[in-house]
This record gives C-alpha cells, sequence and structure tokens, in this order.
C-alpha cells in the first residue's frame, strides 16, 4: 500500500499514547537523538560515552551514528543518533512520558519509528510537539475521528 507523509501539531499527552499504541504494531525500529555523556580523560579532555537514560536499551542498539540529515532535509549542524531494535524495553522507556516530557526529563529528542525496510512510519520534532506520521488512505480517517489535525506533507515541495 502506497503510504502518504502527513504533519500534526499539538501533540498532548492523549495523542501521544494513541501514537505510541499506533506504532506498536508497526514498528520494527526505534531512533533518538541524543547527545553522548562525556567523562573528564584530562585536563582538557572528555571522552564521549553511551548516555546513562538510554542504558535500558543497550542490548538492543544497532547503530550510533552523526548525521546532517533530518526529518528529511539536510541540517546545518550534525546531530547524534541512536538506532534500537524494538522490544518491550523501548515500550517501557516510553511508557510513562509524554513526547516533551521524554526530551525536558531525559534529553532524548525526536523519538522515531521505522519498520522492517528502514521506510518511517512516524517521525517527531519533540521540542515543537509536532510529528510526522506516514499513513495509508484507510488510515486517515481514524486519525482525523481520534482528534488529529492533519495536513498532507510534500517533501521538498514549498
Amino acid at each position: 500500500m502506497a503510504k502518504k507523509a502527513y504533519f500534526i501539531e499539538n501533540i498532548n499527552e492523549e495523542k501521544w499514547r494513541f501514537l505510541i499504541n499506533w506504532v506498536r504494531k508497526k514498528a520494527f525500529y526505534f531512533v533518538v537523538v541524543k547527545e553522548p555523556d562525556r567523562i573528564k580523560t584530562g585536563f582538557f579532555k572528555t571522552e564521549r560515552v553511551y548516555p546513562k537514560d538510554l542504558e535500558l536499551l543497550k542490548d538492543l542498539l544497532v547503530e550510533e551514528y552523526d548525521s546532517k540529515e533530518r526529518w528529511h532535509c539536510k541540517q546545518f549542524f550534525s546531530s547524534h543518533f541512536y538506532k534500537f531494535r524494538i522490544d518491550k524495553k523501548v515500550w517501557k522507556l516510553l511508557e510513562n512520558e509524554t513526547l516533551l516530557d521524554l526530551y525536558l526529563n531525559k534529553g532524548i529528542e525526536d523519538p522515531s519509528f521505522f519498520d522492517i525496510n528502514d521506510n518511517p512510519i512516524l517521525e517527531t520534532i519533540s521540542h515543537e510537539d509536532y510529528a510526522f506520521v506516514f499513513l495509508e488512505n484507510k488510515e486517515v480517517q481514524m486519525f482525523i475521528k481520534k482528534g488529529f489535525e492533519i495536513v498532507e506533507h510534500k517533501w521538498g515541495v514549498d
């Protein structure tokens, strides 16, 4: 089935719970932006280490990388990404946090979900309470009935 990208804003706690339950049935990978922790190794030296806030997911880590690609466009700066296999530990991390709380309390930014072929399902911009969802036609009405105001988004089109 062909999917289209839709933009959502004002993701409150109820909408975040709906999105998590919806994506739970589809996702294979979980990706977050988070700067590594730093430990002091010398007078002016630090070393990047795996973040404590993601310790629960360490055994699920698939990939860690830096990229300027974010939200399907090139950024001016590079971000640090962690990509995990989906497991019940991911849902445990997310179950008691809102999208904005993940960012403010844990520094976990822009949680996103991908299918087994690395196709996006749900991508977020946590500090703005925004998301992009990739929906089949039959899912659009379900989102509207749940109170989402969704706007079709065409990448690279003004």
